[in-house]
C-alpha cells in the first residue's frame, strides 16, 4: 500500500497520506455493507490537506521568483556579459539590467524597425525627372511645395524636421503626414537656378539615431526636336525668346515633336528614344546645348542600325530660352543636327545615344 506518511493526534487516531488519488480511492470501500471506518475518512482528509500544502508551497516559490532579467557579470571585466550572437530582435553585444520579462520577450519576438519616411514635391509645379525634380533654367518660380510622410513602426515618433524646419509631432507619435507649401530654406529668388537638396529627418524613442530621406531639386536645359523644310538653312532660334508676362512661346516653331511628344524636354544629355518620329516629307532636326556633346557625332540609331546621314548644320548657335536665361551673356550655345535626306514616313525605332 503506497503510503507516503502518517499523522497522529493520539495513539489511536492515526491518518495516512497516499501517493495518488487512485490509491486513496481504492482503499475507500463502498458503504453498502457499512464497510467505511473512521480511518478511511481521516486518510482522505489528511491526503487532501497535504496536497493543498504542496500547492501553497509552489505558489509561494513562484511569487518569490524574480520577474526581471539582468545580464550576468563577467568575472574578468566586472561588466555585464554581452549577448554573444543575435537572437531574434536581441542583437549581438546587447546587455540588460532589470529588464522585465515582457520587455525581454517583446525585444526577442519583435525586432526593432526604424520609422518610415518620405519627402517629395507636392503637385506638378516641378517636373520629376529621374531622382531630380526639375525646372528650366531661368524659371523665376522658385517655390518648392513639399509633401512628407512619417510612418511609426516599432517606436513612437519623437522628432520630425522637414527642410531645416522642425515639424510638430502629433501625440503620441503615430504615423502622420504634412506639407510645406512655402519656399524651403535655401531656395529664393537670390539663389535661382542653384537648386538644392531638402531633407526630412525623423527620430523615435528607440534611440538617438536620425533616419532621413532626401529630395533633390535642380534646373535643366531643354532638348528640342521637330522638322525643317530644307537642310541648307539653319532652323532659327531668333525672334522667339520669351518676355514677361507670359513667357511665350515656350519653344521654337519648328520644334513640333515630329509626331513624337511635344518637341521639347528637360535633359542633362543628348540620349533619348523617339520611336515613330515622322518628318512628313521634311528633314528631322534635333537641338541641344553644345556642352552636352562638345566633340564627336551623336549615335543616331534607326531600326537598330547606326545612321550617319546627319549634319551639324548649326554649331554653338547663341540661344536665349523663354525665360531670357543668360541674355546678358549672349545666350546658351546650342548645336543643331539635321538629316541629310527628307523623311516621308514614320520610323518605328529611333534612338540617340552618346558616342
Amino acid at each position: 500500500m503506497p503510503i507516503v506518511s502518517t499523522y497522529s493526534v493520539s495513539p489511536i487516531l492515526t491518518s495516512r497520506e497516499y501517493t495518488t488519488i487512485d490509491e486513496l480511492l481504492i482503499q475507500l470501500p463502498d458503504n453498502t455493507n457499512n464497510s467505511i471506518d473512521a480511518i478511511h475518512v481521516r486518510d482522505a482528509v489528511y491526503t487532501l490537506w497535504e496536497r493543498l500544502g504542496d500547492v501553497q508551497t509552489i505558489a509561494s516559490q513562484s511569487a518569490s521568483a524574480s520577474v526581471f532579467y539582468t545580464s550576468p557579470i563577467d568575472p574578468v571585466t566586472g561588466n555585464f556579459k554581452p549577448v554573444p550572437q543575435t537572437q531574434g530582435g536581441i542583437t549581438s553585444g546587447s546587455t540588460f539590467s532589470g529588464a522585465t520579462m515582457q520587455e525581454m520577450w517583446d525585444t526577442f519576438l519583435y525586432p526593432y524597425s526604424p520609422p518610415g519616411r518620405s519627402i517629395a514635391v507636392n503637385g506638378s509645379s516641378w517636373t520629376t525627372l529621374g531622382v531630380s525634380n526639375t525646372k528650366e533654367w531661368g524659371d523665376p518660380d522658385t517655390d518648392v511645395p513639399i509633401s512628407w510622410s512619417v510612418t511609426k513602426n516599432s517606436k513612437y515618433i519623437t522628432n520630425i524636421s522637414v527642410a531645416s524646419a522642425v515639424a510638430s509631432v502629433t501625440p503620441p507619435g503615430n504615423s502622420q503626414t504634412g506639407t510645406k507649401p512655402s519656399n524651403p530654406a535655401g531656395m529664393s529668388t537670390a539663389t535661382i537656378n542653384v537648386g538644392g537638396s531638402y531633407q526630412i529627418s525623423v527620430s523615435d524613442d528607440g534611440g538617438a539615431t536620425n533616419y532621413s530621406a532626401t529630395l533633390n531639386v535642380g534646373y535643366m536645359h531643354s532638348v528640342y526636336w521637330g522638322k525643317w523644310p530644307n537642310n541648307t538653312s539653319i532652323p532659327t532660334f531668333s525672334g522667339w525668346a520669351g518676355s514677361a508676362p507670359g513667357y511665350t512661346p515656350i519653344k521654337p516653331s519648328w520644334a513640333d515633336g515630329a509626331s513624337v511628344g511635344s518637341g521639347k524636354k528637360l535633359a542633362t544629355n543628348i540620349t533619348g528614344t523617339y520611336d515613330g518620329i515622322n518628318g512628313a516629307g521634311q528633314y528631322l532636326v534635333f537641338a541641344w546645348p553644345t556642352f552636352f556633346l562638345p566633340t564627336g557625332m551623336p549615335v543616331f540609331k534607326q531600326d537598330g542600325l547606326t545612321n550617319t546621314a546627319w549634319t551639324k548644320i548649326g554649331s554653338a548657335v547663341p540661344f536665349i530660352n523663354r525665360f531670357s536665361f543668360n541674355s546678358a551673356g549672349g545666350g546658351i550655345p546650342y548645336d543643331i543636327w539635321i538629316t541629310n535626306t527628307a523623311y516621308n514616313s514614320a520610323v518605328s525605332s529611333f534612338k540617340i545615344e552618346l558616342p
